[in-house]
Parts: C-alpha cells; sequence; structure tokens
C-alpha cells in the first residue's frame, strides 16, 4: 500500500520535526502544506505555526505534544 503524502507529512509532524512549505515539497513533493496540516488539524493533531515566533514570511508548522506549551 502506498503511504499518502497526508501520512508522511504527519509521521514526520509526530517524529519532532518542524516543516515549511519548501521542505514538505523537497521531501514529499507537497505542493499544499497548508490544506494538509488544515486536515491534520481536522483529525485532532495539534499543530501550531511557529510563523510569528520566528519573524519570517513562511509558515514553520510544528506538532504540539501533550504538557507542551505551546508558543503564544
Amino acid at each position: 500500500m502506498r503511504i499518502t503524502k497526508k501520512e508522511q507529512v504527519r509521521r514526520w509532524l509526530n517524529s519532532g520535526n518542524t516543516i515549511t512549505s519548501m521542505d514538505a515539497f523537497t521531501m514529499f513533493k507537497v505542493t499544499r502544506l497548508a490544506g494538509i496540516v488544515h486536515d491534520l488539524k481536522k483529525d485532532g493533531m495539534t499543530i501550531q505555526n511557529l510563523q510569528s515566533q520566528k519573524n519570517t514570511n513562511y509558515a514553520i508548522y510544528k506538532v504540539v505534544k501533550d504538557g507542551e506549551i505551546p508558543f503564544v
């Protein structure tokens, strides 16, 4: 069975990694990371956008684990 792009991103994030659109395209050929992140959030994952923390012009996504304090 082939692993979907959504599942690849889910596994990457659950491993404690962050991901950007460029990362997603380079590693998984994902062109709509925001759409996948939206779907993963609907599936119950707690994903945070670290964009404002790094003062960047692009989204950096990270999973917030249970007990972890998310960036505000």
